[in-house]
């Protein structure tokens, strides 16, 4: 088996001592895949990024718009990848929800993200700015966008609500971002007539905040209460769940 290989035999998986070892290696790919890129492959990158051109980057965009080409940026799930050595990923409150065996796997690739050298690491960081620009061009030529993080489950920095942090750092609006999460969703699933916003008629699924989610979007993360198919379920209940979820992980 070849440890820096994407693509591992399924009959390795069946053998006991090689499925476990091969089990880790996609786990570590699932959480930072940037940890498997060769000296190459991240200079590959960089040419990339130094031969960036705003200008065909947003011909793409306006093509995107005109075809109704949807895009979920899932900056979270990228940001994780490429500034892994960040030290918030440390003491992310999502820590908390993991088990210890996949704290262990997730310990162990930043161990190797931090390993690369400080230049294959700083063409990453390059890479993510870049990512936000690219964002910001899309937001001007309205391309049709929706928010999403694609996380695993299993890496701290991959919640919906600091999605909603990185799509500002682009430059989007709370407005746009709120937008984003709720009636652009429902357009894409051609279901804006149930859903998508409060309104009589619709499906009764809301998220009661505890701010206005227009004026910083660091209050749509202020949760006070959920409305599921019509069920209230107060901040602590929410809190419980998640500690009895802790209990059973």
């Amino acid at each position: 088996v070849k440890t820096n290989d994407a693509s591992i035999p399924w009959w390795v998986m069946r053998v006991p001592v090689l499925g476990d070892f091969a089990m880790r290696q996609v786990q570590g790919r699932l959480i930072n895949p940037t940890e498997f890129d060769s000296s190459a492959t991240v200079a590959l990158r960089q040419r990339a990024l130094d031969s960036f051109d705003i200008a065909q980057c947003r011909a793409l965009a306006k093509a995107f718009r005109a075809n109704n080409t949807w895009q979920v940026p899932t900056l979270v799930r990228l940001r994780t990848q490429e500034l892994a050595d960040l030290p918030e990923y440390q003491t992310d409150p999502a820590l908390a929800n993991m088990s210890d065996a996949t704290k262990t796997t997730w310990r162990q690739s930043t161990a190797q993200f931090h390993a690369r050298a400080p230049a294959m690491r700083a063409t990453f960081r390059e890479t993510y700015q870049q990512r936000l620009a690219v964002i910001a061009v899309w937001d001007a030529e309205r391309v049709p966008m929706m928010t999403g993080t694609d996380g695993q489950g299993d890496v701290p920095g991959q919640a919906l609500h600091q999605e909603f942090r990185e799509l500002a750092k682009a430059g989007l609006s709370p407005l746009k971002i709120l937008q984003m999460t709720t009636i652009e969703p429902a357009r894409f699933l051609g279901r804006a007539k149930s859903m998508g916003k409060i309104a009589p008629g619709m499906a009764a699924d809301i998220v009661l905040l505890d701010a206005n989610p227009l004026t910083r979007v660091e209050n749509l993360g202020s949760v006070s209460a959920v409305v599921r198919r019509g069920l209230y379920v107060p901040r602590s209940r929410l809190d419980q769940i998640v500690v009895d979820l802790r209990r059973v992980s």
